[in-house]
């Protein structure tokens, strides 16, 4: 985003947003890009104890990574775009989204075992199976293709992880 207002800036692409809504909400992709890789980083250095930790890192990251990008093109629409109440409505909806999904993060690994942990772990499997579907589908250009794929990686080893047996019994099911 922030790439595509310098070229806007230069001439290189025609659009009549302003260089700061690519800053705005390119800042705010670029601050969840750089929790993904440190977080993966984490994970390439084997910072975790146990596989349920990377699990529960995982999804607590996703609702973190959501929120700052949701709140940053919430912005950038609001001041660059049409200034619309529903923008901000839905920005609220999806921070309220993003705060569940970091609740339901810290239950993933949290030592305790029942039902609800045991319906957490079938709604994980379905939302991974879900984000290998949402994968397949077809992307309206290159970068969109690049997304697809590395969405499809990351659900294919979230789906594998959910299966392992240590995960499993930390969650209950076995």
């Amino acid at each position: 985003m922030i790439a595509l207002g310098v070229m806007a800036q230069l001439g290189k692409i025609e659009t009549d947003l302003p260089l700061m809504f690519f800053l705005i909400e390119g800042a705010g992709s670029l601050i969840a890009g750089v929790i993904y890789v440190v977080y993966a980083d984490k994970v390439a250095r084997g910072r975790f104890d146990r596989k349920v930790d990377v699990l529960a890192g995982y999804v607590k990251m996703v609702g973190v990574t959501t929120l700052i990008v949701w709140l940053a093109t919430a912005a950038a629409e609001y001041l660059y775009v049409n200034q619309s109440e529903e923008m901000l409505i839905g920005a609220a909806v999806v921070s309220v989204i993003a705060i569940l999904v970091i609740i339901l993060g810290t239950r993933i690994n949290n030592g305790k075992k029942g039902l609800g942990k045991k319906v957490l772990y079938v709604f994980l499997i379905i939302v991974f199976i879900g984000m290998m579907i949402m994968s397949l589908l077809e992307a309206e250009d290159w970068l969109t293709y690049v997304d697809h794929i590395l969405h499809l990686i990351v659900a294919v080893f979230l789906v594998l992880l959910m299966f392992d047996n240590e995960v499993k019994m930390d969650m209950g099911i076995i």
